[in-house]
């Protein structure tokens, strides 16, 4: 017997919504993003026809509000995300935006013993990315680093960590995969990179990095859903010259570095878990008294 039934991705939205049905629950959908945006992106890059595309996509965001409209309450990250959709007066919507493992990351972990996972010194001039390589943008955004910005930057190291990391052959360019450390990983970066030229919703590597207070390289599209200002909280290119050169500002300008660094860790710290799941309590709460 259930109360509440929390849906968490659209593959299972029918699922979630005959379990709430048959058990009278309420339904809570968390919408981690616009998903149809996503597909659009994929589809796009694969050269699909424009006519195929279109309306594929807009069959999948028609199947998306249909899950917005039969929830009793929905919880988008951003507000950005939550105005890409005609939410009907039946729906309660909530804002709770991404959070991150705040105390934990911005104490700095071990760096010698993530030096070590690495097969970094770190003693270089570092660039981070995060992310899983299984996912199309990360595979893409980590191709841009080896084939565009590591060439361009030979006495720059570049970290790429996470799962299922890309075979690399320039000297400079490290892809330990998975790490248990990261933590100390990202506290061996002198600065972090998103270079994502497409997906939807908040970034959480963007809230990692500002959580070890590093200073930021980003594209338009790796900011979306965070309030931040372009220049004062993160550096904002969207071409790898634009990349080359912010790199290059930050290895000239340790108190840029310490500047943006500084105000990354003011917004993480408004992102920490710990405050954030008061506010997904508040929401069950609500409607577990209805």
């Amino acid at each position: 017997s259930f109360d509440v039934v929390v849906c968490e991705f659209p593959q299972v939205t029918d699922a979630a919504t005959s379990l709430a049905t048959a058990h009278d629950a309420k339904l809570l959908l968390n919408k981690h993003n616009a998903d149809y945006e996503m597909l659009d992106g994929y589809l796009r890059e694969r050269g699909v026809p424009a006519v195929l595309r279109r309306r594929l996509v807009g069959n999948f965001r028609e199947f998306e509000a249909g899950a917005i409209d039969a929830a009793d309450a929905t919880v988008f990250q951003s507000t950005e995300d939550r105005d890409r959709f005609d939410v009907g007066p039946d729906t309660d919507t909530f804002v709770i935006p991404n959070g991150c493992d705040y105390q934990h990351i911005n104490r700095g972990g071990d760096r010698d013993a993530a030096a070590r996972e690495c097969g970094i010194s770190g003693d270089g001039f570092v660039c981070v990315f995060l992310g899983s390589y299984d996912y199309a943008p990360n595979r893409r955004a980590a191709e841009l680093i080896t084939d565009d910005l590591a060439p361009a930057l030979p006495d720059v190291d570049f970290l790429l960590l996470g799962r299922n990391p890309p075979s690399v052959n320039r000297d400079n360019v490290y892809a330990p995969g998975y790490v248990e450390e990261l933590s100390g990983a990202l506290h061996l970066a002198d600065a972090a990179l998103c270079p994502l030229t497409t997906g939807s919703g908040t970034k959480l590597k963007m809230l990692d990095y500002f959580a070890a207070e590093l200073p930021v390289v980003s594209t338009t599209v790796g900011i979306q859903g965070l309030s931040v200002e372009p220049d004062r909280d993160v550096l904002v290119r969207d071409d790898a010259e634009g990349f080359v050169r912010a790199i290059e500002q930050l290895r000239g300008s340790p108190a840029l570095r310490r500047r943006l660094g500084e105000s990354g860790g003011k917004i993480a710290a408004d992102h920490s878990w710990d405050s954030l799941m008061t506010d997904y309590d508040a929401v069950v709460e609500a409607l577990h008294a209805e």
